[in-house]
């Protein structure tokens, strides 16, 4: 089974939180620390780490994929570092490896 992380925890977040979690194990989320999302994420997901260092996760080599639901604005430097560092990685519409 993959093993992936999820960048973001806003609305799109959540929702590929409760769908990739059927299909493969999240190991970790990203997040800058909304209390809100956080304890979403506690609450919900209590297996699931939380880091607020992006870092962390590109380093991780227990880990296959990195799902991005983040502001578009911020695509290009995460998926370019998601890459450098081998990851698969997916952002709305597009998977790409």
């Amino acid at each position: 089974m993959k093993k992936i992380a999820i960048v973001g925890l806003g609305n799109w977040g959540k929702n590929f939180v409760r769908e990739f979690s059927k299909l493969s194990e999240i190991s970790i989320c990203y997040t800058k620390g909304d209390t809100r999302n956080l304890k979403w994420l506690k609450k919900n997901y209590p297996s699931i780490k939380h880091t607020n260092k992006y870092d962390d996760i590109l380093k991780n080599n227990t880990i296959d994929a990195v799902v991005i639901a983040t502001p578009i604005k911020t695509h290009y430097r995460l998926t370019t570092k998601a890459l450098k560092s081998g990851k698969i990685f997916f952002f709305q519409k597009y998977l790409i490896f």
